[in-house]
């Protein structure tokens, strides 16, 4: 049966919507057996790249396999369990083929309340239910073309036994209820009804136009810009850019040394900040 570990990992470089991993270190720390769930969770202990030792315990929590009724309740004891360790949770790691929408947008709710980022690494995939998940993040990074959308269904064995008119109004009551959720979650009515078009026997996978325009959240921006200030895009395109110019060839000017430097020292400045906004407002929930 699936299990909590806690591994220790290395923290990214990002670069937009994609985050490159260095290095993970695959020690285990613990091994906490808990009841059977189809979701499987694991918490991932992070460290700073700089060296310096954190002020407090961070970790991510990894999501993977099919969503099915209970994985909620388990979710929600374990973000008390991560609580008690007093550890800010810095993403939620996404790899997952979709499942049951009730129990993926539940755990939603509970990482929009706890101000959690969601994230896909390259070569993962979040798919059908998967995406409610990845849109309640406070911010939602991605690889390109590994969100897939489709409209939600019922199970055929319910619907089929449904008259034409019963199976519109339940259809009607539950896109009612998806609609809500995915507005709440600040995602585009465009995006919403792009998936509703799309057949639950496909999928429709989001272009890169559209994910880069759904990894800021408003408020979730807005907010860490009022206390933290703005690292723009721009700024990390530059930095991604002048990163790959150094190690491909070799050397940058004075003037590109010192901009690098400029800007690594403002990232690191605005991401501890950002993560200790994360802790305090986390703990207070």
């Amino acid at each position: 049966s699936p299990k909590i570990v806690l591994e220790t990992v290395a923290r990214p470089f990002q670069k937009n919507n994609m985050r490159i991993w260095p290095v993970i270190l695959t020690l285990i720390l613990v091994l906490v057996p808990i009841a059977a769930i189809s979701a499987e969770l694991k918490v991932l202990e992070s460290h700073d790249d700089t060296g310096e030792k954190p002020f407090h315990k961070k970790c991510h929590i990894n999501i993977t396999g099919i969503f099915e009724k209970g994985d909620a309740d388990e979710f929600e004891r374990l973000l008390k369990r991560i609580k008690q360790r007093r550890q800010t949770i810095e993403f939620a790691n996404l790899n997952s083929k979709g499942g049951d929408v009730n129990e993926a947008m539940r755990i939603g709710r509970m990482i929009r309340q706890n101000v959690i980022r969601t994230q896909v690494f390259s070569g993962d995939f979040c798919e059908s239910a998967c995406f409610f998940v990845w849109a309640s993040g406070a911010e939602r990074l991605t690889s390109d073309s590994s969100i897939g959308v489709h409209r939600p269904r019922f199970k055929k064995e319910y619907f089929r036994g449904l008259s034409a008119n019963e199976a519109e109004h339940k259809y009607l009551e539950m896109a009612n209820v998806v609609r809500d959720y995915l507005e709440d979650m600040n995602i585009p009515n465009h995006v919403i009804e792009s998936m509703f078009n799309q057949s639950s026997n496909n999928i429709l996978y989001l272009n890169s136009s559209n994910l880069k325009k759904l990894r800021k959240v408003p408020f979730f921006d807005e907010w860490i810009i009022a206390n933290c200030g703005a690292f723009t895009v721009e700024e990390e395109d530059k930095i991604y850019e002048l990163w790959q110019k150094e190690f491909y060839e070799g050397n940058l000017l004075k003037e590109e040394k010192l901009y690098l430097s400029h800007l690594r020292k403002k990232r690191k400045d605005h991401y501890q900040c950002q993560n200790r906004l994360l802790y305090e407002s986390q703990k207070k929930r």
